[in-house]
């Protein structure tokens, strides 16, 4: 997987870091939409622990199923 990318406006690099970011080759859509069935199959098949899998390879936060359950008060709040 490719490593994040954090660009701030403030960088003095910023301006010819963003271009890059923008110009970079992107994977075919094919390959995406593979992907994407790919991950719709796990979640169906294997449920949260796909989840889980899943936010701890893309998003890099290593959840446990007490720590993905959003409480009640936030829900409402939102």
């Amino acid at each position: 997987m490719p490593e994040s990318l954090r660009l701030s406006f403030r960088d003095a690099d910023f301006t010819s870091r963003f271009e890059a970011f923008v110009h970079q080759t992107r994977a075919p859509e094919n390959d995406v939409a593979a992907r994407v069935s790919t991950i719709i199959k796990d979640v169906r098949t294997k449920g949260d622990a796909a989840v889980l899998a899943l936010t701890k390879q893309y998003d890099r936060q290593d959840l446990t199923p007490a720590t993905m359950r959003v409480p009640q008060s936030e829900i409402e709040k939102a």
